[in-house]
């Protein structure tokens, strides 16, 4: 056997041993051998080829290689970079990038053709068809068509992919620009609007136009729509107002039923298009048309016109459906807001109106029960003063209830005013609990102060914390039917604590999660039903956040209740 045919088999051996082998490198191991016997086989087969007899043996005295062994170890170390694809250099020759494609036009030209050319070059000379100075002219001239169509691949490889890196960067501009619409306009119709003109801005085209979906009656109608300046698309766009598609009809009513996007690169010879004439006499010719949809649903179809006519982009195509998708969104969204504005809006003129409407016979009530119950009319006997007096209690409630409603409408809306003033919120505390210490004592109730002597002043509105701490201790009033009442102030870590405690039945867990909740109520574990609109404790908490403090309760079933707010120290 030859020395390079064993030094061969040795060296495929190995590299077959190692083939699956793990490896962290982007070539494999086996790959070196691989290609130590590649090259050996090559030299050798380059050897007969060209006669050089230092190419096929090892040492003068050693039995040369074989042509066909040659051929063979060619052949089977082929084979073997070929079962596995993918890794190592079969992998970068079979892929798609840049440098998969160089290698594989080039491949050819920088080995087959000079060694088939050479040969070739070789054969004629020793054959007498032509001298050496012919052969190595040809040769030459085969060189510098090998390298000029090398320069000519690469220059073309960079200026495809020159273009379709400009290509990318103007689709990534485009959706960046539609994004910055989308962000900044305030409402649907002018997201659309905006998103129109900016599309055709970026893409050149001429006319575009939103059509939308009518579930009720199953078809297409004309919206919003963008033109160049100037009236010559005026006649088309007025026309088109006047048409309506159903599903499938036409090429948007396709788009709509197909749910995908559509280019037709000239729509006057197109016969699925129905305003061939209109668009003939606005010379316009190639259309782009996708859906604009929200959760997979087509709420619309947008469509682009150009006076040009082009061939379909698939990249474009695929860039637009994405855009559809993300205005089908902003749009949806735009709406919802749009919607929950309204909404606020008619609720809060319904509750200005309601609550004003109810206080003006309230008022007349009120002076009317006064009159009768001083006797300004005329004498009353015992049961009238007591149904008076009960009359007067529930007109008070019922305008305290509609008080309560406007200061609720007020903060919610943020039109409430405050007036901050630094207060010694000790003295605030002091004036709330004397003004409802005969009414706690009326039920039984016993009630104890815990209040500092030395001062802790807040930046805070007066009256709305005095209405914070009167929210509480009605409260007790209300629930609260044995025990002593403990109003509490102390600091903690910067801010003032204000804790009203009662010694009550206690809140249950399933209560708790309603407090500090607008229009909800509960009662005690005895189930007080009490008068109100549940507002309070909701009115409280507001009151205390736009002062920039905290609300919060404890509450143990059987051992009482525990509500307090937090205020900043004035320092």
């Amino acid at each position: 056997m030859a020395p390079l045919t064993a030094f061969n088999f040795l060296v495929i051996a190995f590299a077959l041993f190692i083939l699956d082998k793990p490896h962290k490198k982007f070539y494999h191991p086996s790959e070196i051998f691989l290609v130590i016997g590649l090259l050996t086989s090559f030299f050798a087969l380059i050897g007969y080829i060209y006669s050089v007899e230092e190419f096929i043996k090892s040492a003068p005295f050693y039995v040369p290689m074989s042509s066909n062994a040659a051929y063979t170890f060619i052949v089977l170390i082929i084979a073997i970079f070929l079962s596995r694809p993918h890794f190592g250099m079969v992998k970068i020759m079979t892929g798609q990038s840049s440098g998969s494609i160089v290698i594989r036009q080039l491949i050819p030209s920088v080995i087959i053709l000079p060694v088939v050319i050479s040969a070739l070059q070789l054969q004629g000379q020793r054959a007498g068809i032509y001298g050496a100075a012919f052969g190595t002219a040809m040769f030459t001239i085969s060189i510098i068509l090998i390298l000029t169509r090398i320069i000519w691949f690469n220059a073309r490889l960079l200026n495809r992919l020159d273009e379709q890196r400009k290509k990318n960067e103007a689709l990534q501009f485009l959706q960046f620009e539609v994004s910055k619409v989308l962000a900044v306009s305030e409402d649907a119709g002018e997201t659309i609007s905006r998103t129109l003109e900016a599309i055709c801005l970026n893409l050149n085209f001429e006319v575009a136009s939103m059509w939308y979906v009518d579930k009720i009656n199953c078809e297409l109608y004309y919206g919003e729509s963008w033109a160049t300046l100037g009236k010559k698309f005026l006649h088309f766009q007025e026309a088109c107002k006047q048409i309506k598609f159903t599903r499938g009809q036409g090429i948007i009513g396709i788009t709509w039923s197909e749910n995908r996007p559509l280019w037709v690169p000239d729509v006057t010879k197109d016969p699925d298009f129905k305003r061939i004439g209109l668009a003939v006499k606005a010379k316009l010719h190639m259309l782009i048309c996708f859906p604009v949809k929200v959760a997979g649903e087509v709420i619309g179809v947008m469509e682009f016109f150009s006076t040009q006519v082009h061939e379909p982009d698939k990249d474009l195509l695929e860039v637009l459906n994405s855009i559809g998708a993300t205005i089908g969104q902003a749009v949806s969204r735009k709406e919802a807001q749009a919607l929950i504005i309204e909404t606020a809006r008619i609720k809060s003129e319904f509750t200005s109106i309601v609550s004003h409407e109810l206080r003006t016979p309230l008022t007349v009530i009120k002076g009317s029960v006064d009159l009768l119950s001083n006797e300004m009319i005329g004498p009353i006997t015992a049961d009238q003063k007591a149904m008076l007096s009960a009359t007067k209690n529930n007109v008070d409630r019922l305008t305290q209830l509609i008080n309560n409603v406007l200061d609720y409408q007020s903060l919610d809306s943020k039109r409430m005013k405050f007036n901050m003033v630094e207060s010694n919120l000790c003295d605030i505390v002091d004036q709330v609990a004397n003004r409802f210490s005969s009414s706690i004592e009326n039920k039984g109730l016993s009630m104890r102060c815990d209040i500092p002597p030395d001062p802790l002043n807040v930046l805070c509105d007066k009256d709305k914390i005095m209405q914070v701490l009167s929210n509480y201790l009605s409260n007790v009033v209300k629930f609260v039917d044995k025990g002593t009442i403990t109003v509490k102030v102390n600091r903690s870590d910067g801010f003032v604590k204000v804790a009203v405690m009662d010694e009550g039945e206690g809140i249950n867990d399933e209560d708790k999660q309603k407090l500090f909740k607008s229009f909800t109520q509960m009662g005690t574990l005895e189930n007080h039903i009490t008068g109100g609109a549940g507002l309070g404790l909701a009115i409280s908490k507001k009151i205390i956040e736009v002062h920039e403090g905290s609300v919060g309760m404890d509450s143990v079933v059987g051992y009482g209740s525990t509500f307090y707010f937090m205020l900043k120290i004035k320092d």
